[in-house]
């Protein structure tokens, strides 16, 4: 570990010499939130704290700002850009500026392949990826919907954190639920999916940042059932058909040029079932990781995105 921690660090070095005055002087970089969370999460806060370190200049700004000019900065790192889906015309416009004027990470073509999880779990399931059966209905169908027999999960396509999902357990639920979801902009796509009891012992959120599993946490979603609450969990416990359903996801071309992703499993009768794979604005739980394994993991990805500029 500690020769790894060495290597990354003499790796950083190298490339931030390298763009000292790419700009003038040291290399500048964007950690993007939202006016909601600005300045609020300790993940954001723990990465500014290591660019800061390592000479880059580091400043968490909001996308929703309209006052920043986004090529004043050397490379954008998504943060806490969270409820971004309730400004969906807005971000789409951010996403088309930003990507013309410095080096997003993720990039932008990664981006849109994957925050519209329709999209996203179309793609796995065409790759062969094990993921959790899905339909994707319009809004205006669900008076068509013919409900399963078992308790099933509904939620928009575009969506995060929980909102707008649903736990439908009878059609006195459902009646419900058509309600909520039908204040929603008509032309979205809703996941219908069945409940999978294995949730309630959690699911599990793998890191990987540069290609390599950096961390991993079990999750237990309180929008299902019960609380939410998170907990690290150490990566040599993950099984070998987990480190393999990994390697596959990372070798389809649209995350292969990805930074980090957060990918969010399932274990079902002993086989992992993907849920989603986050490479928009997931939570990487720097905080959870304690002394040399938070610097090391944070040190890793300066160090990619130092490569990235």
């Amino acid at each position: 570990m500690l020769e790894t921690r060495k290597a990354a660090r003499r790796t950083t070095n190298r490339i931030r010499s390298g763009l000292v005055g790419l700009r003038g002087g040291s290399p500048k970089v964007a950690i993007v939130s939202c006016d909601r969370f600005l300045g609020k999460v300790y993940d954001d806060l723990l990465l500014q704290g290591e660019f800061l370190r390592q000479g880059f200049k580091a400043q968490i700004v909001s996308w929703q700002d309209s006052t920043v000019n986004w090529a004043d900065f050397d490379a954008v790192v998504v943060g806490s850009m969270w409820g971004y889906q309730n400004f969906l015309p807005d971000f789409e416009r951010w996403l088309g500026i930003v990507e013309n004027q410095t080096v997003l990470i993720n990039p932008a073509a990664v981006i849109r392949a994957n925050y519209d999880k329709a999209q996203q779990l179309q793609g796995l399931q065409q790759a062969k990826i094990p993921v959790i059966p899905t339909q994707v209905i319009r809004i205006d169908e669900l008076d068509e919907l013919i409900l399963p027999n078992d308790k099933f999960v509904i939620k928009p396509a575009i969506s995060g954190s929980g909102e707008n999902t649903f736990l439908v357990k009878n059609r006195a639920d459902f009646a419900e639920v058509q309600g909520k979801l039908r204040n929603l902009n008509q032309a979205r796509e809703l996941l219908v999916q069945p409940f999978v009891p294995e949730i309630r012992a959690g699911e599990l959120g793998i890191i990987v940042i540069g290609g390599e599993i950096v961390n991993a946490v079990r999750r237990f979603p309180g929008v299902i059932e019960g609380e939410y609450r998170v907990q690290a969990v150490q990566k040599t416990q993950l099984s070998q058909k987990i480190r393999e359903l990994v390697q596959s996801i990372l070798a389809l071309q649209e995350y292969e040029v990805a930074t980090y992703l957060r990918i969010d499993v399932v274990e079902r009768e002993g086989s992992p079932l993907v849920m989603e794979v986050e490479a928009f604005e997931p939570q990487l739980y720097y905080y959870l990781l304690q002394g040399a394994s938070r610097k090391q993991v944070l040190a890793r990805m300066v160090a990619e995105v130092a490569q990235k500029i």
